[in-house]
């Protein structure tokens, strides 16, 4: 038994190390079933069902049926294969059989982040409660495992943003998310260090003031960045003519605009942006747009545009525009996508959250 634990710890570590790799995966399910016992056998076939759902398409009979045993098997064993965690988390989130992203409080990450890192291949966290914390998470060498952060959800409390871009731990960040509890202050994106493999930076949401979105977006382009959300921002056709001169555009194949209040000067603009070539994934629904902003955007499928979401706008509806042939053929992608290290398709093997 003590070696089956110290080749299990083993195991652990090297997928900790190795988190892209199936192998010390499999191994570690071989050994759990040779350790035996219920919630062991039944973690060992959750991990293999995960792993082969990684190479399947959604669609087809058989992940579905595996999706839904997997689901089965974390809904009954879940909690107890997390028990020995050595804080509190809630949403937990797991692929490829193990714990891959969760929310936990600022507190909690302060405080226990290094060895939570070490419990499991953990790369994608909400830190919530945030407070006056924000210098302290900064400083937290924890960050240095995570591709994907999320702050400021809803917090009781706001607070500035500025202390993270002076992180030396977020190298390796390829998705930031913030909300509405963020304050984002006047510091150019570009202009730090910070973030060398940003590719998703996601302000859904946040209902920020427009000086701190352009501070933000105005600058140094970010050469990795891929993906911009900034839906929900009460974004007007001035701050679109502002957003299209930025250099952080170059490059960018998904932006999200919904729910703003752009018409078809603020389309237009978008349209001719000679910057935005890359772009394949636009959404601008729930603004203001009428025919003439969509005939114009919609003209942006000879320049690669592969999707355009544009429902509760000012024109006749969408299928009849697909009928024009101003529109690409539905079926439409639902909403924003912005998944890393998928970033124009939705990922056909979503994680798992216990029930």
């Amino acid at each position: 038994m003590t070696t089956n634990m110290t080749n299990k710890e083993a195991l652990l570590a090297a997928i900790i190390q190795h988190p892209e790799e199936d192998t010390p995966r499999m191994v570690y399910a071989d050994l759990l079933d040779e350790i035996g016992g219920e919630p062991n056998v039944a973690q060992a076939e959750f991990i293999r069902k995960q792993i082969d759902l990684e190479k399947m398409p959604a669609d087809m009979p058989e992940a579905q049926e595996m999706s839904l045993r997997a689901a089965d098997l974390l809904k009954k064993h879940g909690r107890q294969w997390l028990s020995g965690l050595c804080l509190r988390i809630e949403q937990p989130r797991f692929r490829r059989g193990f714990l891959e992203s969760a929310s936990v409080s600022a507190g909690g990450f302060i405080r226990y982040g290094e060895r939570l890192f070490r419990s499991a291949p953990i790369r994608a966290v909400a830190i919530t409660d945030i407070g006056n914390c924000i210098s302290d998470i900064a400083r937290c060498r924890a960050l240095r495992h995570l591709t994907s952060l999320r702050l400021g959800e809803e917090d009781r409390l706001k607070f500035y943003i500025d202390p993270l871009f002076d992180s030396p731990y977020l190298v390796s960040l390829q998705r930031l998310a913030v909300g509405s509890s963020v304050i984002l202050g006047r510091i150019a994106l570009g202009a730090s260090s910070t973030f060398p493999s940003l590719r998703v930076l996601d302000l859904d949401g946040g209902r920020f003031e427009v000086a701190e979105i352009m501070a933000l977006v105005t600058g140094p382009a970010i050469p990795s960045l891929r993906a911009l959300n900034l839906s929900t921002n009460q974004l007007t056709d001035e701050d679109i003519r502002v957003l299209v001169s930025s250099p952080l555009l170059s490059g960018i194949r998904q932006l999200g605009l919904d729910s703003n209040e752009i018409t078809d000067i603020g389309a237009i603009m978008l349209a001719e942006t000679v910057s935005l070539g890359s772009l394949r994934y636009l959404d601008v629904s729930c603004n203001m747009i009428g025919e003439d902003g969509l005939q114009a955007l919609a003209a942006r499928r000879e320049h690669g545009l592969d999707t355009l979401i544009t429902r509760f706008n000012n024109f006749v509806d969408q299928e009849t525009w697909a009928e024009r042939g101003w529109l690409p053929t539905p079926p439409y992608k639902p909403g924003w996508v912005g998944d890393v290290p998928n970033l124009c398709d939705a990922d056909p093997n979503p994680s798992v959250s216990i029930p």
